[in-house]
């Protein structure tokens, strides 16, 4: 495995600790804030992948959407932090310009962390999560019709102290 150069560099405000995982289009690192002392949690984009033609519209694209979840206020949704454009980290492998979210962390992992494959859950358990993912789907929705996630499972919806589900990864 190799090592990623970011463990260990600032990102605008934040420390970036740790790789927590990757999907096609973003990394998301456990990360700390340096001036509040805090965890956060900051997905950073593969523009890399992309082709030069479609990095810029895809930029404007994933901002617009950023300033719009942002405004999502819910007990059952990750919240926004910041949006931003990394700068000075080219050394490490990250092209200025790339863009990142910081999110709220959720130190109690996913509901497939909690629940391998094949985990079987009991009827109120599955109830309660049912009814926060429809409560934040439903919120989000009344919020702006243009919000639609299109990746419920297991891997996107987090898990605060108390149990309860966060959606993530809109």
């Amino acid at each position: 495995m190799t090592q990623d150069l970011l463990i260990g560099q600032q990102l605008a405000d934040y420390k970036i600790n740790r790789f927590l995982g990757e999907g096609a289009f973003a990394k998301v690192y456990e990360g700390e804030d340096v001036y509040l002392d805090r965890k956060v949690a900051i997905k950073i984009m593969k523009i890399s992948s992309l082709p030069a033609r479609e990095i810029t519209t895809y930029k404007e694209s994933f901002q617009k959407e950023a300033k719009i979840i942002a405004r999502l206020e819910h007990p059952n949704i990750i919240r926004i932090i910041k949006f931003g454009f990394s700068q000075g980290l080219q050394r490490y492998g990250l092209p200025d310009g790339t863009p990142f979210l910081v999110m709220s962390y959720a130190a109690y992992g996913t509901i497939r962390d909690k629940y391998p494959e094949l985990s079987v859950l009991d009827y109120t358990t599955i109830a309660k999560y049912t009814l926060q993912i429809a409560q934040a789907l439903q919120y989000a929705h009344d919020q702006t019709k243009a919000v639609i996630h299109r990746d419920i499972k297991p891997e996107n919806l987090f898990l605060d102290a108390q149990d309860n589900v966060l959606l993530g990864d809109f």
